[in-house]
């Protein structure tokens, strides 16, 4: 077989399952939550996927909750929060000390990390110890009624 053969054939072969996914209307892309963690189903990632972005959560869990933490997702783990000025700040909750989920302290607009009292600024940087190095973070918008993040460079 031909290169040039060979790679269209893996070309459609790779592309024509997430199609058919994509276009299968049976299929329930509604972000379920429990406690407050939000479970995104398997074909959420594949349909809602917008240059990037990723939907994470539902705006309307966003404003009933505060916050959507959604964890193992293909990017990591992600919490979104809205900051005073209702700006969308979506960072890797684990705790770069020794993995604990942090917590967002809205009135001083600050992360803190329950186990150890790491406490981390709006942009993920750390501003106590003892963690040393800052939260990753994640790009977020909203779009379409659902909360869409995607990694930063």
């Amino acid at each position: 077989m031909k290169r040039r053969k060979f790679i269209i054939l893996f070309g459609a072969g790779t592309t024509l399952p997430l199609v058919i996914g994509a276009c299968n209307s049976s299929t329930n892309n509604t972000p379920t939550t429990t406690n407050t963690q939000t479970t995104i189903p398997n074909n959420t990632a594949t349909t809602a996927m917008n240059n990037n972005f990723q939907a994470v959560c539902s705006v309307e869990q966003l404003n009933s909750k505060g916050m959507c933490l959604v964890e193992k997702t293909a990017m990591g783990d992600i919490l979104v929060v809205k900051d005073q000025a209702n700006n969308l700040i979506a960072v890797n909750p684990k705790c770069t000390h020794k993995g604990c989920i942090v917590e967002w302290q809205s009135a001083n607009q600050t992360f803190k990390c329950p186990c150890h009292d790491a406490q981390f600024g709006k942009n993920g940087s750390v501003m106590a110890g003892p963690a040393k190095e800052p939260l990753g973070k994640y790009m977020a918008k909203i779009e379409g009624g659902s909360v869409l993040v995607t990694k930063t460079s």
